[in-house]
């Protein structure tokens, strides 16, 4: 018996020691895997065995000699400012990338130099926030050329004068001329600048800030900003009506490093966020002479901001550019609810290299032509794809909540599992056909407060888990119905506890950043979603829709190392491509570098940031998806303006979404969800149904359809024409609108095929 029992011992402690072996080795190759997964290398420029030549001096064009020319364009060259002019050899046009000025009261030198020069400097006050810029005409500044039969390369080196010794930064700019225009490069590794705190360091770049520049009104057209849906800004004399420029970062607000405002309370008010930039380019457009200039940011846009100005901001001219951020002061908040801190810096440059595209359109310029170009880039760069795009309604129906009670959490259903079936029911039976159904709040304890969804536990009080896979599986039987269940991908919930070392976005200044939770490193947000995914498939979900990292771009600190927006872009696309090889994702709004990775885009921005100077908004984003993306509009039914709105998405064509419940909304009163202020379904079917059918006869007719022309006929009048020969017309307006034969009633929209 004695000897049994050891035997078992033996057995048993063996047993012991393997799992524990085993538990070790997965974590340890968890922890390896994420690690090497999630290492990105610095893309390095590629370069070309290219051929050195001598310029032809002797042809010139205002002081520009002739450097090299191809099929379609003459590219001349000025050596003092940089400065590069095109022209085309079909119509004669011409683009100058700088612009020269004399003797105007309105441009001080520093001005004037900035305008002539095709690259300009900004340096770091040592011990500051100031910065001092310098231009290709600055007098320490000097400059050293090699010229190839298809450009040139510019070696910069920059004199610092200094008490003690001078310092010197150094970087190689690339100008090549192309079929379409130019490439600019500056590759990361030619960077160079002095370290040390005592020191002025390199803070930013402007290449071609001028490019297309205009002087008050003498061209008619306009810039195109990509604010939000995207906006243009009339090149007509504004006078001296504005006096702020329009600057912000492609990508949206860094959390990890700009300022952190308090959203109330305090002597601060509310800040109203402004729309973000999804996509990098720029452009100004004449309308008369029908060319323009579009700026196809390729790489390091994650560091880079979009400045507009229109004339009468700083200068008579209207300009447009990006500013290449290299490296950003901040303050060292002292307190996440204080907006003081010491001021900082960040002592490594970006590390991204720069590489900008400038297009020169030389006939039919407008912004269609730069969607057009914009949505031939993606596709070649395999980030937009044809997907199905059937038309459906969209509704986000929110499952559970909970709010504070007097001891714990209290969860309470919003809409059970059958309550939703029941509504598709409802909905077939009077005509609506197409349905996607976005799940929110399913999971254990309902919506608020539980992200990361790291566990599939299913809220008993709206079916269980048994219930949500009823509703699951009934929807595989009905024919164009789809049920995505929702995720924030990226939110963490404060009531958790969390390695705040390696889980938590910290920011630059090593605050943790919190807003209505905390943020998921990606490192965290992969092994949580890869452990989800086969709890997934176990319930044959097929479809999730996300949030947070979908329009959540930032700076954080990992082991107190800084890791750039750039890296986390990349680790984000990591994260994101792992799940959208085994499951269908619908996005937030996403910025582009995610759209390769979406079956379809919800939210979908319609609008710009409506700042004074626009003249127009625009559907851009539209513009380039449609016909390759499904897009469905933010929440129909919480619109002040339900008319307007329903002739936005019949403009864009965007797919209605409502956010529904089947108890009436002020339940949700004391959560995070009380800006839903009406959403029983029972108030709303009849209002579905007619979104449904209304956008249903442009969906008909339009098919897959892309958008090739979008114009402004005349304010408020649109007509939008479709790859297939359709048109749509939207009057805003309210009276009847007529173009040519086809007559449109006011407040409404018309098709014509």
């Amino acid at each position: 018996m004695s000897v049994i029992k050891s035997k078992k011992k033996l057995v048993v402690g063996l047993f012991l020691i393997l799992l524990i072996a085993v538990v070790i080795i997965t974590v340890v190759r968890r922890g390896m895997k994420l690690d090497i997964d999630l290492q990105v290398e610095k893309n390095t420029l590629k370069t070309n065995n290219r051929q050195i030549t001598e310029p032809d001096y002797d042809q010139v064009l205002e002081n520009h000699f002739l450097l090299t020319e191809n099929v379609n364009f003459k590219m001349y060259f000025e050596e003092s400012g940089m400065s590069v002019i095109l022209v085309d050899k079909k119509t004669g046009k011409v683009l100058h990338t700088t612009r020269k000025v004399e003797g105007e009261d309105k441009n001080i030198k520093s001005w004037i130099d900035f305008m002539a020069s095709g690259l300009s400097v900004e340096m770091l006050e040592s011990g500051t926030r100031q910065t001092e810029r310098y231009t290709m005409y600055s007098k320490n500044v000097t400059k050293t050329y090699t010229y190839y039969t298809d450009g040139f390369t510019a070696d910069v080196d920059i004199t610092i004068p200094s008490k003690e010794e001078d310092q010197h930064v150094q970087l190689k700019m690339n100008v090549y001329l192309t079929d379409a225009g130019i490439d600019v490069t500056v590759p990361s590794e030619s960077i160079q600048d002095t370290v040390g705190d005592n020191v002025d360091k390199i803070s930013s770049l402007y290449i071609y800030p001028f490019m297309g520049s205009t002087y008050r009104d003498e061209k008619e057209g306009y810039m195109f900003i990509p604010d939000g849906s995207g906006v243009l800004v009339s090149l007509e004399d504004h006078g001296s009506r504005f006096t702020t420029p329009y600057t912000a970062k492609i990508y949206g607000k860094d959390i990890g490093i700009d300022t952190i405002s308090p959203k109330s309370g305090g002597d601060y008010p509310v800040n109203i966020e402004a729309e973000p930039i999804y996509i990098p380019l720029f452009g100004i457009v004449y309308s008369e002479e029908e060319t323009g200039v579009m700026g196809l940011i390729k790489s390091g846009q994650e560091s880079a901001e979009i400045l507009a100005y229109p004339n009468g901001v700083s200068t008579d001219y209207n300009w447009i550019t990006a500013q290449y951020l290299l490296r950003e002061t901040y303050i060292h908040q002292t307190s996440k609810n204080s907006l003081e801190g010491i001021t900082a810096y960040e002592k490594k440059l970006k590390g991204s290299n720069i590489e900008i595209s400038y297009l020169f359109m030389t006939e039919h310029a407008s912004y269609n032509q730069m969607a057009n170009i914009y949505r031939d880039y993606l596709i070649n760069q395999g980030i937009l794809k044809k997907q199905d795009i059937a038309y459906k309604v969209g509704l986000d129906v929110i499952a559970a909540e909970n709010e504070e009670g007097l001891l714990k959490k209290r969860t309470f259903s919003m809409t059970t599992t059958e309550e939703a079936a029941n509504m598709i029911d409802e909905l077939k039976a009077i005509g609506v056909d197409g349905l996607h159904l976005n799940y929110r709040g399913w999971q254990k304890g309902g919506y608020d407060d539980n992200f990361p969804i790291d566990t599939l536990k299913v809220e008993e009080k709206i079916g269980g888990k048994l219930g949500l896979k009823e509703l699951i599986n009934k929807t595989k039987d009905l024919n164009n119905v789809e049920v995505s269940l929702y995720d924030d991908f990226g939110i963490a919930s404060k009531s958790r506890i969390y390695d705040t070392g390696k889980d938590i976005v910290k920011r630059i200044d090593k605050l943790i950043f919190e807003e209505d939770g905390y943020f998921l490193t990606p490192i965290k947000l992969l092994e949580v979603t890869s452990e989800m995914i086969p709890h997934y498939k176990n319930m044959e979900v097929s479809s999730l829709s996300i949030s947070g990292v979908t329009k959540n771009l930032y700076t954080y600190i990992s082991d107190n190392k800084v890791v750039s927006r750039e890296q986390t872009k990349l680790e984000d696309m990591k994260v994101i491509g792992s799940v959208a090889e085994k499951m269908d994702l619908y996005m937030d709004a996403p910025y582009d570098y995610l759209w390769k990775y979406a079956k379809g885009i919800y939210n979908m921005p319609l609008s710009g940031s409506n700042y004074s100077y626009v003249s127009a908004e625009i559907p851009f984003l539209s513009i380039v998806l449609k016909g390759y993306l499904p897009m469905y509009s933010e929440y129909c039914n919480l619109n002040a303006y339900p008319t307007d709105y329903m002739l936005k998405l019949a403009e864009s064509g965007t797919f209605p979404n409502f956010v529904i419940t089947e108890k009436d909304s002020t339940l949700m009163i004391n959560t995070s969800l009380d800006y839903i202020f009406t959403s029983q379904f029972d108030d709303y079917k009849d209002t579905i149904l007619e979104y449904y059918n209304d956008l249903k006869l442009i969906n008909e007719k339009v098919a897959n359809a892309e958008i090739v022309e979008h114009q402004i006929l005349e304010n408020d009048f649109i007509r939008v024409t479709y790859s297939n020969g359709v048109q749509v017309y939207v009057n805003y307006t309210n009276k009847e609108k007529q173009d040519g034969s086809v007559k449109v009633e006011s407040k409404s929209f018309k098709v014509v095929d």
